[in-house]
């Protein structure tokens, strides 16, 4: 029995393996740059710093003056209601009085004593809108603190003479604002110096009062308003009204 060749195998030649990769260094940092601050700049900012302060100032200086001024309103409505009080005091003994009259000596003395207390300072009081009949308020409403117009004319001479027989009040929508009352007053004191002598005494104008409540007036004149006569206005009349100030020159 012959025997069988065998074929060799044939040997496959296996790559090389590759060497792993060298590392590599990282990449170095990038240096931060430098910021060079503009000397104008800072100096801008400063100057910016210093104005925001003083402003701070006034804003709290306004304040202060404000918390003063409302103590001063608070305590002329005391003196107001107090006012009031003793009036209504002296309303009530006349009319008990004229209802239950004493004999005539005792009378008279009672009416005396009334008159006499009036007489130490007593005044009905004469309320005036402000707009309208003190300021002649032609311009269109800017502001509670903002008075463009001038006096209506004649009302110097005129107020200074109420004031001899009343005891003068300015109410008006600016009395309930913040600034409003400040505000009318620094206006009247600026015209008063304007509009009469250099050195004239204008002391008198510190009698007027500046409630920010509407008060218990003997009479009221005011230029928006119709004298009540006991017979109610009808609805075209009260919509086709215009203040005197707002009327047609024609």
């Amino acid at each position: 029995m012959a025997k069988r060749k065998t074929t060799p195998k044939k040997k496959v030649a296996t790559p090389p393996k590759e060497a792993p990769p060298a590392p590599q260094d990282s990449p170095a940092a990038p240096e931060e740059p430098k910021v060079e601050v503009d000397p104008e700049f800072l100096a801008k900012i400063e100057r910016e710093v210093a104005r925001l302060e003083v402003a701070l100032g006034e804003a709290e200086k306004r304040n202060q003056d404000l918390q003063k001024d409302n103590v001063r309103q608070e305590a002329e409505i005391e003196k107001a209601d107090l006012r009031d009080r003793v009036t209504g005091q002296i309303q009530d003994r006349e009319d008990r009085l004229m209802e239950n009259p004493p004999d005539k000596a005792a009378l008279q003395a009672e009416v005396e004593e009334l008159k006499a207390a009036r007489a130490e300072g007593y005044k009905p009081i004469l309320c005036l809108g402000f707009d309208g009949v003190v300021h002649e308020s032609r311009q269109p409403w800017r502001g509670p603190a903002e008075i463009p117009d001038r006096p209506v004319a004649g009302f110097f001479p005129w107020v200074r003479e109420a004031l001899d027989h009343f005891e003068v009040h300015i109410f008006s929508a600016r009395s309930n604002y913040p600034g409003g009352i400040a505000a009318m007053k620094k206006w009247l004191a600026k015209w008063a110096v304007d509009l009469h002598d250099r050195g004239e005494d204008l002391a008198w104008l510190n009698e007027i009062k500046w409630p920010t409540k509407k008060p218990p007036a003997h009479v009221s004149l005011d230029d928006r308003a119709i004298t009540f006569k006991g017979d109610w206005p009808s609805i075209t009349i009260l919509r086709a009204f215009k203040p005197w100030n707002k009327r047609s020159t024609l």
